[in-house]
């Protein structure tokens, strides 16, 4: 099962490597205005719900074209159109999260809802905007652990019909304890707070016990403090932030221009493959001096470099033998075999 898992996982890296710069990031600061005329999708108190939302338009993610979009806690999932068991996740927080009227009652009927999760769609045909909005969510590590839901949180996710742009937008917060919100498991005594902003890819994997798992593919996180992150993708580490965005921010996450693509699609050879103990790259422009990284296949980064030449092979005689990924910068993904 580890093997298939790994071979898996494999098919669907190769993909996501070629695809990782198709984002551009960046922030801004615009006003935060809560949704009017909005759709609600909820009447009763939420936590961990299932909400699906109309597909207005053509929605890509990573390149990829997806066929639903569903909310749950504050995460929005979309499954691939074109790949089974793909999935990918938008995750603005990573905080557990849940209704101000959700009461933890075993058995009971469910409580009524404070806040209204809203979704609703503006402009013309062409340039219509897919807005959708998590108001006043509580912290389910404050309930939990204190009885209490004094902090909160409201943020939004918008999606752009003409340049496939995807906005995180985030309103006012009543967060005082950064730590708590964002601790990563439930014990008040040893915090380790965990804020992730990203766009994930998943692939649905059969564990051992033959239930379904959504395994980690890569992602396009942030890191660094909310006031000046970074954006990269990655196969390995997944980035995290320091502080919570303030009142105005908003991420975006742009598709890269068309013409940084098309480089992808250039001949790329690898020789001799499988290999023992050398590498060599032939590239359909005579490009000089590229950048290159080696993958295993749980995606970790075991070998880097510049390649400099077709008379300068890239030694791989350190590598354990097996199945790798090399990425050549600004070129698509290649699978060689070390012996």
């Amino acid at each position: 099962m580890k093997k298939l898992l790994l071979i898996f996982l494999m098919l669907f890296t190769t993909g996501f490597i070629s695809q990782a710069q198709n984002y551009i990031f960046s922030h801004v600061e615009q006003p935060y205005n809560e949704l009017t005329s909005a759709i609600t999708l909820n009447t009763n108190s939420w936590f961990y719900n299932n909400y699906h939302i109309p597909i207005p338009f053509r929605i890509t993610i990573l390149e990829d074209e997806v066929k639903n979009i569903y909310l749950n806690n504050g995460i929005l999932y979309a499954d691939s159109k074109n790949t089974a068991k793909i999935q990918y996740q938008l995750i603005a927080q990573s905080a557990e999260l849940l209704d101000p009227g959700y009461v933890f009652n075993p058995g009971a009927p469910e409580s009524s809802s404070e806040t209204f999760l809203k979704y609703k769609v503006e402009g013309e045909t062409g340039n219509r905007i897919l807005k959708i909005e998590i108001p006043n969510a509580a912290n389910g590590n404050e309930y939990f652990e204190k009885d209490t839901k004094t902090m909160r949180i409201n943020f939004q996710v918008w999606f752009y019909e003409n340049n496939d742009l995807i906005e995180y937008r985030y309103g006012r917060n009543t967060m005082t304890n950064f730590n708590l919100f964002f601790n990563d498991y439930s014990i008040s005594e040893v915090q380790t707070p965990k804020f992730e902003v990203m766009i994930a890819k998943t692939a649905a994997i059969r564990n051992e016990f033959a239930d379904e798992e959504n395994e980690l593919v890569a992602a396009y996180s942030l890191s660094g403090t909310s006031e000046n992150p970074k954006g990269s993708f990655s196969v390995e580490k997944l980035g995290t932030l320091s502080t919570y965005p303030k009142n105005g921010t908003v991420y975006q996450f742009k598709k890269a221009r068309l013409e940084t693509a098309k480089k992808t699609t250039e001949r790329i050879v690898l020789s001799p493959n499988p290999t023992s103990d050398y590498l060599n790259i032939s590239l359909d422009n005579n490009t000089n001096r590229v950048n290159y990284s080696i993958f295993d296949m749980l995606g970790k980064t075991v070998q880097s470099g510049v390649y400099q030449s077709l008379g300068s092979p890239i030694s791989v005689s350190n590598l354990n033998p097996g199945i790798y990924l090399i990425k050549i910068e600004n070129y698509k993904t290649l699978k060689f075999i070390k012996r």
